[in-house]
């Protein structure tokens, strides 16, 4: 129960936080495009527009080189893949084979790498950093998606 008043105080600030920021119609234009039926999916151009920035801000993210990203297997390099992964998935309603399309991975890999990701976020605490570069993406993301559909 504890826990729970303490997400819904987190989710009042950030809530006022965007109000202050864009104010009340803009902020709510905001929440309407984040969670509007009306998928961003649709748009061909705009999924390859989306994966591309996801590409270009993981690889800054993690430190790694682009020209690297997809085929590397560092450490920094596959953590790059399954975030990106994990927010395609998760934010456009993508299927497995559809992200590996874009990222020249089998469904399988896709797969692993977004259930993998999902394991690490519920225990946070023992990836801190991973979890903390998670944040910096999915924020950027998130910003990106939202530019995109108020457009």
């Amino acid at each position: 129960m504890e826990e729970k008043q303490l997400l819904t105080k987190e989710l009042d600030a950030e809530i006022l936080q965007l109000i202050a920021k864009f104010g009340f119609e803009r902020a709510i234009k905001v929440m309407q495009s984040m969670t509007c039926s009306d998928r961003i999916i649709t748009n061909t151009h705009k999924v390859d527009l989306v994966v591309h920035f996801l590409k270009i801000k993981a690889t800054e993210v993690f430190d790694v080189p682009i020209s690297t990203l997809l085929t590397a297997t560092d450490e920094s390099s596959k953590q790059a893949r399954m975030c990106s992964y994990y927010l395609l998935i998760t934010y456009l309603d993508m299927s497995y084979r559809s992200v590996g399309k874009y990222y020249k991975k089998s469904n399988r890999s896709t797969r692993y790498n977004y259930k993998k990701l999902e394991e690490i976020l519920s225990i946070k605490s023992y990836y801190k950093e991973l979890y903390e570069r998670f944040v910096v993406l999915e924020r950027l993301f998130i910003n990106y998606l939202i530019q995109l559909n108020m457009k």
